[in-house]
């Protein structure tokens, strides 16, 4: 088992089961969406309190590197959540 795969965590109840950096509530795919805006590990380790170390993010980003698949069904899914939310705030 790698690393990455130590890191990563899915726990029900914490973000609806969605992949998270271990022991840590911020999902996989929001350190993704923030090293892809430039944010290095250690930024990004300063900037959530409960992620324990800069090694967990750069295990979160490499189990990502290494699932894009299921990175691209994360997308899409957060992709159809906000437009469900969008179609229900035209509707108020």
């Amino acid at each position: 088992m790698s690393l990455a795969r130590d890191r990563v965590s899915r726990r029900e109840g914490v973000k609806s089961g969605r992949p998270t950096v271990r022991d840590s509530k911020v999902t996989v795919l929001q350190a993704v969406d923030l090293a892809d805006e430039g944010l290095s590990p250690e930024r990004i380790a300063e900037e959530f309190y409960d992620i324990p170390s800069t090694a967990a993010v750069k295990d979160a980003i490499e189990w990502a590197e290494e699932n894009p698949d299921r990175v691209s069904e994360l997308r899409q899914r957060r992709a159809d959540a906000d437009e469900r939310l969008r179609e229900v705030a035209i509707d108020i």
